[in-house]
């Protein structure tokens, strides 16, 4: 049962911004290699690129037990066609909804807006 006596009631900003200093402070500047599944995909006319990853449970592909919003920028996703320029393979290949992917990922919360990953890198042999 609620307890309705809590002596102290927060606004979401206080909260938001108590959590982004965690997390600032926590994994601040941090990068991690994550293998995943691309979910959903935007390529925007900006050159930016919104991604939905997740994580199927391996017993019953049909659940999910993980999923995350991510954004991969402008300098990031040219830096990234020109790598994979020598290679033949192309970004938009790589990122196709329901692919598998290994990319490198900081953390970023924003009170508006939320936990984001921010792709750093792919890992384009672990497709």
């Amino acid at each position: 049962m609620a307890n309705y006596t809590q002596k102290k009631v927060y606004k979401l900003n206080e909260l938001n911004r108590a959590f982004k200093q965690l997390v600032d402070r926590e994994i601040g500047g941090k990068t991690f290699w994550v293998d995943c599944e691309v979910s959903d995909v935007t390529f925007h006319s900006s050159g930016h690129v919104y991604l939905t990853f997740v994580e199927a449970n391996p017993e019953d592909e049909t659940k999910l037990i993980a999923k995350s919003k991510a954004n991969l920028w402008r300098n990031t996703s040219e830096r990234l066609r020109q790598k994979l320029k020598s290679t033949g393979i192309k970004l938009e290949d790589l990122l196709k909804k329901g692919n598998k992917v290994r990319v490198l990922v900081s953390f970023s919360f924003q009170e508006t807006y939320g936990l984001s990953l921010i792709v750093q890198d792919i890992d384009p042999t672990a497709t």
